[in-house]
């Protein structure tokens, strides 16, 4: 029994001294018989490659079983209508994993809190923002006489470009306040 272990220990050694996962290159003629110095390295190297894969393949499966097993297991329940008590119980019984997102408020902002912007800049509610003003100074062309050398109508355009940020800044500040109160 000790003679035949020792034959297949040494079948095994001489299979995993010459174990090549690559394919072996043929000769061309079937008197050429010898290798090349090149043929030995190349098959040396073809060896410690498939060596290399084999190890770096079975590492891989025990990070993949070891990672399995030490996964832990995550159970998720939604309770939907839950009181203080139950909040209590679930904290003491879970306290490492429980967790509580409020994703919705059960009273509105809005139904105990009112918030309104007091005043905005003065500029803002200011007479040169309003639309008649505006006019006033792209048809300026029949005053000339009164404004010598300003371009009233670069003038307008700039009082459009304070009213536009104006209406943004009022706009904002609405779905802003819309947003918090709902």
């Amino acid at each position: 029994i000790c003679h035949t272990i020792r034959i297949y220990m040494s079948q095994l050694q001489h299979s995993i001294r010459t174990i090549n996962i690559y394919r072996e290159v043929r000769k061309t003629h079937s008197l050429e018989k010898s290798q090349t110095t090149d043929e030995i390295l190349m098959i040396q190297r073809r060896r410690i490659a498939t060596r290399l894969y084999i190890i770096f393949f079975i590492l891989a499966l025990v990070v993949i079983i070891i990672f399995s097993g030490l996964n832990s297991q995550i159970q998720s329940m939604k309770v939907l209508s839950r009181t203080e008590s139950m909040f209590e119980q679930l904290k003491v019984q879970y306290s490492s994993s429980l967790l509580c997102p409020c994703s919705q408020i059960l009273v509105l902002y809005s139904k105990f809190l009112s918030v309104k912007p007091a005043t905005y800049r003065q500029v803002c509610s200011s007479y040169f923002i309003s639309s008649n003003f505006i006019q006033l100074l792209w048809i300026s062309d029949l005053y000339s006489s009164y404004y010598w050398n300003i371009d009233m109508k670069i003038l307008s355009i700039q009082f459009r470009l304070l009213a536009s940020l104006c209406s943004l800044a009022e706009n904002t500040i609405q779905q802003k306040i819309k947003i918090f109160s709902s």
